[in-house]
């Protein structure tokens, strides 16, 4: 959680992947879409995945779960995608509805490398002598210039 936490309050937005096999919301979609909203993320698309191995009725009544479970926040009219992963139905809808509902902000790349580093690893082991260290791995996200 807090790995998910310190990567999230970087995000221009996030998709909130929920599951039409079960009732929504799920203990951990209560603590994820809490988490998001905590960051301050306010650009949300809800993906209802595994619609291809349920029925008709349970897809609406899946949506009609969501719909209520998001009322009165951020979400609240985010789109909902039916989608399944595994099958590959919808994925245009999904790519489309990030493109227009989360879009790239405009970053400017004249300015020096800007990197917010939200986690490293030492790819040494211990004991490594000092003129063996290689170096380390980082991760975040640039936010101004080129990488």
């Amino acid at each position: 959680m807090v790995t998910m936490l310190s990567g999230a309050a970087l995000m221009d937005g996030a998709l909130l992947v929920l599951s039409a096999t079960e009732k929504c919301p799920q203990p951990q979609d209560r603590e994820h879409f809490a988490a998001a909203q905590i960051v301050g993320i306010n650009k949300i698309i809800v993906v209802q995945n595994k619609i291809d191995v349920v029925t008709k009725e349970r897809i609406l009544e899946n949506h009609r779960e969501i719909q209520e479970f998001v009322k009165g926040t951020v979400a609240e009219g985010a789109p909902i995608i039916p989608l399944s992963a595994q099958r590959g139905i919808n994925i245009d809808v999904l790519i489309a509805a990030i493109q227009e509902y989360i879009p790239t902000p405009s970053r400017d790349l004249a300015k020096p490398p800007i990197m917010s580093i939200l986690r490293s690893f030492d790819v040494n082991r211990p004991g490594t002598p000092a003129l063996e260290i290689q170096g380390g791995i980082v991760g975040g996200s640039i936010l101004q210039g080129r990488g």
